[in-house]
C-alpha cells in the first residue's frame, strides 16, 4: 500500500476570514493547505475542484485517488445519496483503501438519516428494518481517524456518536447558509399570502389545521399529499426550484412547521426567508436555535395548532407592523453577517485548515 508525498514542513501563520489559527510545525505553504474539493463555492483561498456531476461517476472517483496523494485534505459532499449512487462516499473508502496515510477527509452536511428513503421505497417491506444497521455499516466502512465530518446543528454534533457510533471529537458543526440571487432579494415584495414550502420532515398537517378559518390565503409549495379535503384558503403545489423562490419573494410571512426528529431540516428555506426581509415563524425542532434568536430574528413555536395560530395572528395584526419590521430587519442582518454562502465555504475551509494543522503536530 503506497504512502502518500508530502511537502516540506514550515511554520506558517494561516489568518482565515473568521479566525486566527496558531502557529504549528505543517505541511502548509503561505496560501494554506492543498484542498482538493467535490463542490465549486466561494472558497477564501485556492481549492482545486473535481465534481461528480462534470466527469462522471468512476473518472471523479480515479481523479480524486490520485490527486489525493499530494493533498492535505478532501472536501467531500456528504449529501451525495442514493440518486447519485453514493459516489462520493464510494471515493472515501476508495481513498482509504488506497494509502496507508491518507490526507484528512471532510465531509460537509453530514445531518443523514439512519435510513435511506431512495434504498427504503425499493425494498420489499421484510427488509427494510435491516436498513439502520445497514446504513452504520456503510458509514463504519469508509471510516477511519481521517474522516471529519460537519454537521449542521449543535443538536447532531452531539448526538453523532450515539446514532452512528463515531467518535465525537471527530465531529464538527458547520452552520448552513441562505443562497438567492442578488436581483430576487432587491425585488421581494408582499402580495397578500402566507407562503411554506419544502419537503423534509414538513408536519403540514399543522400548518392547516392553525389556518383554518384563517381569511388570508396560505400556499404550500411541496409534493406533499394531505389526507383529507383542505380548507378554501390553502393550496397545495410542488414548485421548480426559481419558482419556489419567487413565491417566497413575494409572501406576506412564511411559517417552517417542522415534525421533531433527530435531523434537522429546514435551515435554507428560513434563512433565505429572513434575506428577502420576511417576517418568519418556525416550529422548534432540532437545530432551530442554533439560527433564530426566539422573538428576536423569528418566532419559534412549539409544534401546536394554537401556538402557531397565535404567532401567525399577531405577525398578521395590523398594530404589531413596526415589531414586526425591527425583528425582520433584526433577521435579515444575521443572515448577512453570519449565514451566506460565503461563510459557509469559509467555515469549511477553516475545519479543513485547523484539522490539518492539529494532525501534523
Amino acid at each position: 500500500m503506497p504512502r502518500r508525498s508530502n511537502g516540506p514542513k514550515m511554520r506558517s501563520v494561516m489568518r482565515s476570514p473568521i479566525g486566527t489559527l496558531a502557529d504549528y510545525p505543517c505541511t502548509l505553504c503561505h496560501i494554506g493547505p492543498r484542498i482538493v474539493a467535490s463542490m465549486s463555492g466561494p472558497w477564501p483561498a485556492p481549492v482545486q475542484v473535481v465534481e461528480p456531476i462534470k466527469l462522471g461517476y468512476w473518472p471523479f472517483v480515479r481523479q480524486l485517488l490520485r490527486l489525493a496523494k499530494g493533498a492535505d485534505a478532501i472536501v467531500l459532499r456528504g449529501t451525495s445519496g442514493f440518486s447519485e449512487g453514493y459516489v462520493e462516499a464510494v471515493a472515501a473508502l476508495m481513498i482509504k483503501l488506497r494509502y496507508r496515510d491518507p490526507p484528512l477527509v471532510l465531509v460537509s452536511d453530514a445531518s443523514w438519516d439512519i435510513t435511506s428513503q431512495g434504498l427504503e421505497r425499493r425494498l420489499p417491506a421484510a427488509l427494510r428494518p435491516l436498513l439502520p444497521r445497514l446504513g452504520r455499516w456503510a458509514v463504519h466502512l469508509a471510516d477511519g481517524r481521517h474522516v471529519v465530518y460537519c454537521v449542521l446543528s449543535t443538536d447532531e454534533q452531539r448526538l453523532f456518536n450515539q446514532r452512528w457510533g463515531i467518535d465525537g471529537a471527530r465531529v464538527r458543526f458547520t452552520p448552513y447558509f441562505a443562497s438567492l440571487p442578488t436581483q430576487l432579494v432587491a425585488s421581494a415584495s408582499d402580495d397578500g399570502y402566507i407562503f411554506a414550502g419544502g419537503n423534509t420532515n414538513r408536519d403540514y398537517g399543522l400548518l392547516v389545521e392553525a389556518a383554518e378559518d384563517l381569511d388570508f390565503p396560505v400556499r404550500i409549495a411541496s409534493s406533499w399529499k394531505p389526507s383529507r379535503r383542505l380548507p378554501d384558503n390553502v393550496t397545495v403545489n410542488w414548485l421548480p426550484h426559481d419558482d419556489y423562490n419567487r413565491a417566497m419573494a413575494g409572501a406576506s410571512l412564511v411559517v417552517v412547521p417542522l415534525y421533531e426528529t433527530a435531523r434537522s431540516v429546514g435551515q435554507q428555506t428560513y434563512l433565505s426567508a429572513m434575506l428577502l426581509g420576511k417576517p418568519v415563524i418556525v416550529t422548534d425542532a432540532p437545530g432551530v436555535r442554533d439560527y433564530l434568536q426566539p422573538g428576536e430574528t423569528a418566532h419559534v413555536v412549539d409544534r401546536d395548532p394554537v401556538a402557531l395560530r397565535a404567532a401567525i395572528d399577531w405577525v398578521l395584526d395590523p398594530g404589531n407592523r413596526a415589531s414586526v419590521q425591527a425583528m425582520t430587519e433584526r433577521a435579515r442582518k444575521a443572515v448577512d453577517e453570519r449565514y451566506l454562502r460565503s461563510h459557509y465555504f469559509s467555515r469549511l475551509w477553516q475545519v479543513a485548515t485547523e484539522e490539518v494543522v492539529s494532525r501534523s503536530h
